[in-house]
């Protein structure tokens, strides 16, 4: 692993994004044994990252596209940019996704409100990754 800033959805991201999800997300699953998806994180210029979730906890992380659409459970896209912003606290995820600056494109919509927490804790969490952003 590098030391330093990680580029923004890189392999090394991919890898330090796991370990928060797993430390910070998984714990606060409310049912966690039906929580199995595969999941992809994007942004509208083409930068694609791909997890598997099972019960919950991150088992892989990847950048690129490798699953097909029909195998995801949920695809989440925003600009780089929004992202960072929710990295930085200037941005509730739960807010950004009702406003559309962060979409859903793909997914039970009960099943995010549902884990909510989980995920609007782990995307806040996001700026405990050291990132090099480019936008």
């Amino acid at each position: 692993m590098s030391e330093g800033p990680v580029e923004f959805f890189s392999e090394e991201w991919c890898v330090k994004a796991t370990e928060l999800w797993n430390t910070v997300a998984t714990p606060l699953f409310v049912d966690p044994d039906n929580y199995n998806y595969k999941l992809e994180w994007r942004t509208p210029d083409g930068r694609v990252n791909q997890m598997i979730a099972d019960h919950a906890k991150a088992v892989d992380w990847w950048v690129g596209k490798k699953l097909p659409d029909e195998e995801i459970g949920f695809i989440v896209e925003a600009p780089e940019a929004n992202f960072k912003k929710v990295a930085e606290g200037k941005l509730d995820p739960v807010g950004a996704v009702a406003a559309k600056r962060i979409h859903l494109k793909k997914g039970p919509m009960t099943a995010l409100i549902k884990e909510a927490t989980a995920f609007k804790t782990f995307m806040e969490h996001w700026g405990d990754i050291d990132t090099k952003w480019t936008d």
